[in-house]
């Protein structure tokens, strides 16, 4: 399974029960990268994100829901939660510091994890995103 998620340099997710922030290009990066035939699973908070891209998401609402090899999109969970499923996480950093309440709660420098490749994008609303991927 593969992990998707948006931090800010905090590794802040969340302020207030809401999304920090949101980008159109973003979105269209993540389908973009998507392996051929593979589906993004989202929770209906997410949904909406990607309602340009509704033939290649999967609304769930459960971790249980989503396919061993799915990419899973979250926002509003514990990523921990999925880390034992995963053998890729990817990470769309904003590259700023929002209000955050909520937090990316993997250590992806504890040795279980590997960057793999790391890309800078200029976005719709942001002047630099970058893609980090890692793997086991």
């Amino acid at each position: 399974m593969k992990i998707i998620a948006c931090i800010d340099d905090n590794n802040g997710m969340l302020f207030g029960g809401r999304r920090q922030s949101r980008d159109k290009l973003l979105t269209a990066d993540i389908i973009a990268n998507l392996e051929d035939g593979e589906s993004l699973c989202v929770f209906g908070y997410s949904a909406r994100l990607f309602a340009d891209f509704s033939d290649r998401i999967t609304i769930i609402s459960s971790i249980e829901e989503a396919e061993k090899n799915s990419a899973v999109f979250i926002e509003k969970d514990k990523v921990s939660l999925f880390e034992k499923y995963a053998d890729t996480i990817i990470i769309y950093k904003w590259n700023k510091v929002y209000p955050a309440d909520f937090w990316f709660d993997i250590d992806l420098n504890n040795g279980d994890w590997t960057l793999a490749d790391s890309f800078e994008f200029q976005g719709n609303s942001h002047k630099k995103i970058t893609r980090e991927v890692y793997t086991r």
